[in-house]
């Protein structure tokens, strides 16, 4: 496993057009961006998906900070 150090506003670059930024750290939480393209399916690990299950689609929304699920 690779642990990094970040600060607000800095990258991480994963793979081909995948990039995580930190965008915000209060106390013991840290949120973080993630721009990937649409192809790439980005599930956080404590949710279980099923093959069944729909898989939301995500939209910018008028601010580029925000994502919306559909």
């Amino acid at each position: 496993m690779l642990v990094l150090s970040r600060k607000i506003g800095e990258t991480i670059s994963v793979g081909d057009g995948i990039e995580i930024v930190v965008n915000r750290i209060s106390g013991n939480r840290v949120t973080l961006g993630i721009k990937a393209p649409g192809d790439v399916r980005i599930v956080r690990g404590e949710l279980e998906i099923h093959d069944s299950a729909p898989v939301p689609s995500f939209e910018w929304a008028a601010s580029e900070s925000e994502m919306v699920a559909h």
